[in-house]
């Protein structure tokens, strides 16, 4: 098995979440993302908020986590991104995979 990377995060509205997912993909960053939509309850200046969010899951590779973090930061619209992120095992077919779509996506 190989090591693959997923980050998630959230964004305000669809829209937002696939411009986000868009740009990050034709830079290169990730070989995939998912988008779904999600009703997140967090407190927020002292007040519970609930938002109808739209979470992305972000696929990609080991070397592609600090450009990834760093574009984020810069593209998200929220000034506290949520970025949440583990290792998980993936095949070697589907590693090979991501780290193609990531440089095909980052050609263009």
């Amino acid at each position: 098995m190989t090591t693959a990377v997923l980050v998630l995060t959230t964004e305000a509205d669809a829209p937002r979440a696939e411009g986000l997912a868009r740009q990050l993909l034709q830079e290169g960053l990730a070989g995939c993302i998912s988008l779904r939509p999600v009703l997140s309850l967090y407190p927020w200046q002292g007040e519970l908020q609930r938002s109808e969010e739209v979470q992305l899951l972000i696929k990609t590779l080991p070397d592609r986590l600090g450009p990834l973090r760093q574009r984020l930061q810069q593209l998200h619209s929220y000034d506290l991104p949520q970025w949440l992120q583990w290792e998980a095992e993936a095949s070697p077919a589907f590693a090979a995979w991501l780290d193609q779509a990531a440089r095909v996506t980052g050609e263009n």
